[in-house]
């Protein structure tokens, strides 16, 4: 205790010191995590552009996407990582050949983009629920190509093996597979701490109540259920998805059309580092879809 007024005006200054110094860690802590969460969030920079490279829309349930594309051509869909947007394959969306070649869906996952009325849905299965209503906008007589960045590569692999019949090819670029490698980061933890949700944005709010709840997902996930075409790209210099995802991929896919797309100098952003090889494998997968069982017995029996 303070015994005269000297000692008090120093107990005061301690005090004061303690608490600049406590608001200092704590803005340093927030930092840290905004930047190591902002790496895969580059889209943050990203203005919406004038003329979009397609038509607005949402399905019944409010999920917001963009359509593009030549429609009755094969469908692929786009599925962006955490935090993120639509846009995030915006280059291949105003890309002339795959305007051409396509029908292209890209979406904003629920809670993110012009999909926030729908709110975050950190299990991946109910997220897929959501995405799958856009598999009914096929018109091209053959199953869809889902491709996805990041995290959206591990829900458009939930998505191939949730719906199967509906999916024949699937494209994952930089993406979580392995439970092993998932644990969350101790920036994840700091940022789960009541006092940094208020600091940081929305955004990367989400993406951390996303990244905390990987390792569940992720131990759902059954490589060895998928039956379709699949490929997996993966930069060995990427600090948020370890190479040994694309190990376990192909240590767990079955199919004899597995695929597995390595670049050793590339990082997570490759989905924008190497739009070419992306374009090429996009074009390797649509090549290998085969059309569903009614289309064929109609081109057969129109064959007789």
């Amino acid at each position: 205790m303070p015994t005269s007024q000297t000692d008090l005006n120093l107990h005061t200054t301690g005090l004061q010191a303690k608490k600049g110094k406590c608001r200092t860690t704590i803005l340093t802590i927030s930092a840290v995590i905004m930047l190591q969460l902002s790496a895969c969030a580059n889209w943050f920079s990203r203005e919406i552009p004038e003329v979009l490279p397609g038509t607005a829309r949402f399905t019944d349930t409010g999920l917001h996407f963009i359509d593009g594309g030549t429609p009755g051509k094969p469908l692929v869909i786009f599925i962006h990582g955490t935090p993120g947007s639509w846009q995030a394959f915006e280059h291949l969306l105003t890309d002339a050949e795959m305007q051409a070649c396509c029908h292209m869906l890209s979406v904003d996952r629920p809670g993110f983009g012009d999909s926030e009325a729908l709110g975050l849905q950190t299990d991946i299965a109910e997220q897929t629920k959501f995405i799958a209503e856009l598999l009914q906008l096929n018109q091209s007589g053959a199953p869809a190509l889902v491709a996805g960045h990041s995290l959206g590569g591990t829900v458009a692999t939930q998505l191939a093996l949730d719906q199967p019949k509906q999916v024949g090819a699937l494209l994952v670029i930089s993406s979580p597979l392995d439970a092993s490698t998932a644990d969350p980061r101790w920036y994840h933890r700091l940022g789960d701490l009541p006092l940094i949700k208020q600091i940081i944005p929305r955004d990367l709010h989400l993406a951390n109540e996303e990244m905390l709840a990987l390792p569940e997902n992720l131990q759902r996930l059954d490589l060895s259920k998928l039956t379709i075409p699949a490929t997996i790209i993966q930069g060995g210099e990427d600090p948020l998805v370890p190479a040994q995802n694309a190990d376990f991929f192909a240590q767990e896919m079955v199919h004899p059309e597995a695929t597995v797309r390595r670049f050793p100098e590339d990082g997570h952003f490759i989905i924008w580092q190497q739009p070419e090889v992306i374009k090429s494998e996009i074009q390797k997968l649509l090549d290998k879809l085969e059309p569903t069982s009614a289309v064929a017995v109609h081109k057969k029996n129109n064959d007789k």
